[in-house]
């Protein structure tokens, strides 16, 4: 079948008639030209013994030249077996599929699943830590078609600009949302798990703490600052109850119980650590400090609100900032290192069983299962250990 029979110019001056009319170029490719001077590229052929109909576009948008290439295509695929047609309707379908399967989407849809069973700490940091490093990059990339390479580029960048650890924490949320994807048909390969190992592990330093006898000095500092006075009371008790800081910022009112013989601050096991609950026996001087933040906070959910959103919890970086930019102790001290500070003081005097000690500190157990049953372990020589701690700090601070 003779082929290329018409030109660009006989193309561009073709004239409407009352009806449809077709110009054929050959190879089953013809041009048909509405009544309204609308002219499309059409390709007829027979696949199966059966006569169907190929739509190549719309002329001019679409050249002879161009529709003499995708002709070319189309009859290749038709010799090969494959219908032009189902394999157009395969690949819209997939482009589309590619644009509503986008990493931002699927990472949405994997934290929304998650959230039941992450802390809401966990789920702020985790929307944190993709919307910082990884979105900017991947929201609306189709997840299938990342690849290891970008994917180490852009973890490589925050490598370069020292956040090695951020760095390691992508990468770990990365390959949870390709094995979501995976698992919900979005995509076939985990670029993030061919990671493993590729990125600089930075060694593990301790916590910057305080020496014992650095605590007049920090009370000092403390009292006469322009902090804001719940956040003065917040590091107070912070420094009396050695919790962890999300845990002392995201308390609530209900979580305490201010019983005269034994009153102790219960932490629900959502927001802890270890996922267990936890048990804080209350000094006198801890009751003393939480009476007096009852006066700014006792009639509303968290006891260390938000300035300016009560239905929201104060900053977990405000201690942070408080203490290393408006106390000085940047490079010096961390908030974690009042945990430190507690331990070496209470190990060093070796009246206090060991295994107490880390159970105040709520470090977990060897024995998981013995654990998750035993949460109030030790529970009377902690009281006693607490109210020692307290005592000590006090006689630390009115020392002369």
């Amino acid at each position: 079948m003779a082929s290329n029979k018409l030109t660009e110019l006989g193309v561009r001056q073709a004239k409407s008639a009352e009806k449809q009319r077709k110009l054929f170029d050959g190879g089953g490719l013809y041009l048909l030209i509405h009544p309204n001077s609308s002219k499309y590229w059409r390709l007829k052929y027979r696949l199966f013994g059966k006569e169907k109909l190929y739509s190549l576009g719309v002329y001019p948008e679409v050249s002879l030249t161009e529709a003499r290439e995708e002709r070319n295509r189309v009859r290749a695929l038709i010799r090969r077996g494959i219908d032009p047609v189902e394999s157009k309707r395969i690949k819209t379908q997939e482009t589309e599929s590619e644009i509503r399967n986008t990493f931002g989407v699927i990472a949405e849809e994997w934290m929304t699943r998650k959230s039941i069973e992450w802390s809401k700490q966990h789920l702020i940091d985790v929307r944190i830590s993709l919307r910082l490093h990884l979105l900017p990059f991947l929201a609306d990339r189709p997840i299938n078609l990342i690849n290891t390479k970008e994917l180490l580029s852009i973890l490589r960048k925050l490598e370069e600009a020292g956040k090695y650890v951020s760095a390691l924490r992508a990468r770990q949320r990365c390959d949870a949302v390709f094995l979501y994807a995976i698992a919900t048909s979005r995509c076939e390969n985990n670029p993030a798990s061919n990671l493993r190992g590729a990125l600089t592990v930075p060694k593990k330093s301790n916590y910057k703490a305080l020496d014992s006898s650095q605590i007049p000095i920090f009370i000092q500092k403390l009292e006469t600052s322009n902090l804001r006075i719940l956040t003065k009371l917040a590091m107070k008790l912070m420094l009396m109850t050695c919790v962890r800081t999300q845990e002392l910022i995201n308390s609530e009112w209900s979580e305490f119980e201010f019983d005269d013989n034994s009153p102790v601050w219960r932490i629900p096991a959502e927001r802890m650590k270890m996922k267990a609950q936890h048990l804080v026996p209350l000094s006198t001087h801890s009751i003393e400090i939480l009476n007096q933040i009852k006066s700014y906070s006792g009639s509303v959910r968290y006891v260390f609100p938000h300035k300016y959103n009560s239905n929201k919890t104060m900053s977990t970086q405000t201690l942070l900032s408080a203490l290393t930019k408006s106390l000085g102790y940047s490079g010096k001290a961390t908030v974690h290192g009042f945990r430190s500070t507690f331990s070496t003081v209470l190990n060093e005097t070796g009246n206090w069983n060991p295994d107490a000690i880390e159970r105040q500190l709520s470090h977990i157990n060897n024995n998981k299962v013995r654990d998750a049953y035993n949460h109030a372990e030790y529970l009377a020589e902690r009281r006693g250990m607490m109210q020692w701690w307290s005592d000590y700090i006090v006689k630390m601070m009115n020392a002369e």
